[in-house]
Formats: C-alpha cells, structure tokens, sequence
C-alpha cells in the first residue's frame, strides 16, 4: 500500500510557522539549492493553480507571482 501526499511538506510548514489567526493567501513554494539553482521543491495548491510546478526555477515563478511566498 502507498499513499500519495501531495502537498504534505508545504502544508506542514505552513502550518508551523504561520499564526493561526492570521492564514496567507498568497502562493507558497519550498525551494532547494541544486547546484548554483534555486529550484521549487513543493508548491501548495494556489501556486499550482498559477503555473507554479515543482522543479521550476525560483527566478521563473517569482516572474510569474512577484507576491510568491518562499
């Protein structure tokens, strides 16, 4: 048995390090270093919604969402 979640490691971040009372709506991606690259690791479902993939590069999807949340 496996089980896919999807959008785990950006919701458990989220959720520890924002104030309850106030929630985001802004976009959100967790980046990793790969090289010299800065590179979307996970996305939650409103980066998702905006093009935002994981393996894209910072520089690009903060073109896309200059309110992207990193």
């Amino acid at each position: 048995m496996a089980i896919w979640l999807r959008f785990w490691a950006a919701d458990r971040w989220r959720r520890a390090q924002a104030p309850a009372d106030r929630p985001s709506d802004r976009p959100f991606v967790l980046v990793e270093t790969v090289g010299p690259r800065r590179q979307v690791m996970a996305a939650d479902p409103r980066a998702l919604a905006c093009g935002i993939a994981p393996g894209m590069g910072v520089a690009d999807a903060q073109a896309l969402r200059p309110d992207l949340l990193v």
